[in-house]
């Protein structure tokens, strides 16, 4: 005897609205694309590539900014140094977030900044929680820039996700943890995904060069018979040939740090 799963059903406008596949931007690009999570790449993404989604990563400054940063500290990405959360937004306007790139410098973007100069445009934003400290604020935000049917939002840690589920309208999608990544695909390896219940409308991982091939059709028909949306990124998703092989495979949704071959091949497809 089988038991039956109960899976959480959600209305998610967001979802509904977009037209698959949809071309997103993860960090807004990054790599060779430009410098990421600067307003000179969400503005290349937005105005030139018309990208449907905009994945940017949310953390706190020290008096209570939240700015676009990936990394816990400045040294990767910028010619600072320290923890972000250690940092006054005086402190992180002052570094150079375009290191590496020639001619270029951009300060590090602020929510604030991002939202009024992008929310009047298209695109869906997708709020990468790095920093559960800046869960509290989320409420506030989706009601003053009406994002209700514009927003997903999710964390790698399953911890902050909770915080998350908890907080935001079950209208808004809210993206899978590793945590509940690892139990419906070891589910599914394993013959049991008829048991797992699950509590995301979406469901998909990051993909490295190490992993792109993880996603397969099988696995991905499991997902979508649970009436799921597929959604992958990460810097396995830069070439051609891996967002051939996903679009083919049906994903819903490609976070990658190259929307420019992204939008050329959904051009030609």
């Amino acid at each position: 005897m089988r038991f039956i799963r109960f899976d959480e059903v959600f209305h998610c406008p967001v979802l509904q609205n977009l037209s698959y596949p949809v071309l997103g931007a993860h960090r807004g690009g990054a790599h060779e694309f430009g410098p990421e999570n600067t307003m000179y790449n969400y503005r290349r993404c937005v105005n030139e590539l018309k990208v449907g989604v905009l994945e940017i990563d949310l953390r706190l400054s020290v008096d209570g900014h939240i700015v676009l940063v990936h990394d816990g500290s400045l040294e990767r990405t910028t010619n600072g140094t320290g923890a972000i959360s250690e940092k006054t937004l005086e402190e992180l306007k002052s570094v150079n977030a375009a290191v590496g790139y020639q001619e270029l410098r951009e300060t590090i973007p602020t929510l604030e900044e991002v939202l009024n100069e992008f929310t009047p445009s298209h695109v869906i934003f997708f709020f990468d929680i790095k920093d559960e400290k800046v869960v509290p604020y989320l409420p506030e935000i989706i009601e003053r820039w009406k994002l209700n049917g514009r927003l997903i939002v999710g964390a790698v840690s399953p911890r902050t996700n909770a915080l998350i589920r908890a907080i935001v309208p079950k209208s808004i999608p809210i993206a899978p943890d590793f945590k509940a990544v690892i139990i419906l695909m070891f589910s599914y390896l394993f013959g049991l995904s008829w048991l797992v219940p699950t509590r995301h409308i979406l469901m998909g991982s990051h993909i490295s060069n190490l992993t792109k091939r993880i996603i397969s059709p099988g696995l991905i028909s499991d997902w979508k018979k649970r009436n799921m949306r597929i959604i992958l990124f990460g810097e396995g998703l830069n070439d051609e040939e891996t967002q051939r092989h996903c679009l083919n495979e049906g994903v819903d949704i490609l976070l990658t740090d190259r929307p420019d071959i992204l939008k050329e091949l959904l051009r030609t497809k």
